[in-house]
């Protein structure tokens, strides 16, 4: 009996579901010694055990090149993705610039100049009054989105709501976790946050999902970092909120454009992703699929 071809049939799903079986269901899992002892192997002659592992690592070679080659596109599209987002606040997807000159009819301003900002309401069990309402936590903001799945209840008084409360089109940022993520509130749904959030409501003639992949492109490549505070916990303060220059066209209608040309691009690299996820779930199948072959004598002849 070969080792290889022993260790190849521990990593066989059947003999791991076997081996489960065995298993004791605690924190850390054990199986029983005398059951494991009477688990059985099917062994085919000696040479035919060696051709079976020369296949199996023949085949599985070639599998890991392509999976090799999977993750390289993935990481193509993680740095393609960062490009796009690049050009497009340098202004080179709407306009014929230059590397490292300023589209005209661009500007630079900090975000506290263009948009009203209010951290949440301190949750206070002993201190709050007034009708039970939901409320937005730090981990119900991903990034572009919302999970509604967990959301618990505060006191809010008549005169706190308007101040507490989103509405549609309001950027809801994380102050601490992963300080900067953040989502557009896309509801006509009344919904209160507390203080680990802020609430940035645009004033100017600026559109809110502009203002969030550029946020979100500073959060990607580190330049976000600038404004965070504290050493081994981080938090994105109010004050430091307001500092973050965002850098724009003047005109709506080019925010739209270059809003466009972004989700357009970002849709096709997440389609490409999505495939090559399924492509990597599906050499797990493969693999499990020759070492089935194998130990069910039909790998090799």
């Amino acid at each position: 009996m070969t080792t290889k071809y022993v260790f190849w049939y521990l990593n066989f799903s059947l003999f791991q579901k076997k081996l489960k079986e065995i298993s004791t269901a605690t924190a850390q899992p054990a199986f029983n010694v005398t059951k494991f002892r009477q688990l059985t192997i099917p062994l085919p002659p000696l040479d035919e055990q060696h051709r079976i592992v020369a296949k199996i690592e023949e085949l599985f070679s070639s599998l890991d090149k392509g999976i090799e080659s999977l993750k390289a596109a993935q990481q193509q599209l993680k740095i393609y993705r960062q490009s796009v987002l690049k050009w497009a606040f340098e202004g080179r997807l709407t306009n014929n610039t230059q590397v490292g000159e300023l589209p005209e009819g661009w500007k630079c301003e900090p975000l506290g100049e263009i948009a009203e900002l209010c951290l949440g309401k301190m949750l206070d069990k002993e201190k709050n009054r007034g009708e039970y309402q939901p409320y937005l936590r730090n981990i119900n903001v991903r990034w572009g989105t919302f999970d509604l799945s967990s959301l618990e209840m505060m006191r809010f008084e008549d005169s706190e709501k308007e101040r507490y409360s989103v509405q549609l089109g309001d950027l809801v940022i994380c102050e601490g976790g992963e300080p900067g993520r953040c989502a557009i509130w896309t509801s006509n749904h009344t919904m209160y946050i507390q203080k680990a959030l802020h609430r940035v409501r645009l004033l100017i003639n600026y559109h809110p999902k502009y203002i969030y992949y550029y946020l979100f492109f500073l959060a990607s490549n580190g330049q976000l970092e600038q404004y965070f505070t504290g050493t081994t916990i981080k938090h994105l303060t109010g004050r430091e909120l307001k500092r973050i220059k965002i850098l724009a066209p003047k005109k709506y209608s080019e925010q739209e454009e270059i809003i466009s040309q972004i989700e357009s691009r970002l849709s096709i690299c997440d389609k490409l992703e999505e495939s090559i996820n399924q492509n990597l779930q599906q050499s797990d199948v493969l693999r499990q699929s020759i070492l089935k072959k194998a130990f069910e004598g039909e790998l090799v002849t």
